[in-house]
């Protein structure tokens, strides 16, 4: 009897090893059916991902320079004379310029009469009609034809004589100036020119007067200084 009890207690002990050990396999099964439909559902209504970000676009590039080729300007100074000064430089490459100069207009001239018997005299201002014509050659050491210093020489020729024909006396006077200057130029994006230039020149004149009976001549050279201010437009 005491081994029938024995053996029935060593079999209930084993039933319960084996249901802890099925019990010890089941509970994983069951977390993972259960957690499994709450992760179906939370990648199921996963909200939607971000837009990507625009892609960067640079800005346009600038417009181009535009290429300039000629330049026209005038000199407000010789209006103060008043003499219209007008010149044309024209681009023969990037670095050399050929510039044409004209000018018209008149110039003052303060003269003292005698009188016949000497003992009175008169003053008095007459205008003299004036003309002028020469030229430029420039270089361009720094920068080009838009914007840069320049090297060059300059030429002109100028002409003055009495506008009046209803004078018993005449004068008139010519003279031919050359000399080299520095200089700088700046032409804007829309155009606008300015030009300065600064040098030195040689000037060889002559000057003649007459009063109807007596003619005297004069010949003079000597050196100057040269001065340009020009403003105007380029094409």
């Amino acid at each position: 009897m005491r081994a029938a009890r024995r053996e029935a207690r060593g079999t209930s002990v084993a039933r319960r090893a084996a249901n802890m050990r099925a019990l010890r396999l089941l509970v994983p099964s069951a977390i993972l059916l259960v957690s499994a439909p709450a992760m179906a559902q939370t990648q199921t209504f996963a909200p939607a991902p971000y837009p990507p970000a625009p892609m960067y676009a640079p800005p346009p590039p600038p417009p181009e320079r535009p290429v300039r080729t000629a330049s026209i300007t005038i000199s407000p100074i010789h209006l103060l004379m008043p003499i219209a000064e007008i010149t044309g430089e024209f681009a023969v490459t990037d670095k050399v310029g050929v510039a044409g100069i004209v000018g018209v207009g008149s110039v003052p001239l303060k003269t003292t009469r005698i009188s016949s018997t000497g003992t009175s005299t008169t003053e008095s201002t007459e205008r003299l009609s004036a003309w002028e014509v020469g030229g430029h050659f420039n270089y361009y050491v720094i920068g080009n034809f838009d914007h840069g210093m320049q090297l060059g020489v300059e030429a002109l020729y100028l002409k003055i004589a009495r506008s009046e024909q209803d004078y018993r006396s005449a004068a008139a006077a010519n003279g031919f100036a050359v000399g080299p200057y520095v200089g700088y130029k700046i032409i804007t994006h829309v155009g606008f020119t300015f030009e300065g230039n600064l040098g030195f020149q040689y000037v060889a004149a002559r000057a003649t007067a007459t009063d109807g009976t007596t003619t005297a001549e004069k010949k003079d050279s000597t050196v100057i200084p040269l001065l340009n201010l020009n403003v105007g437009w380029s094409f």
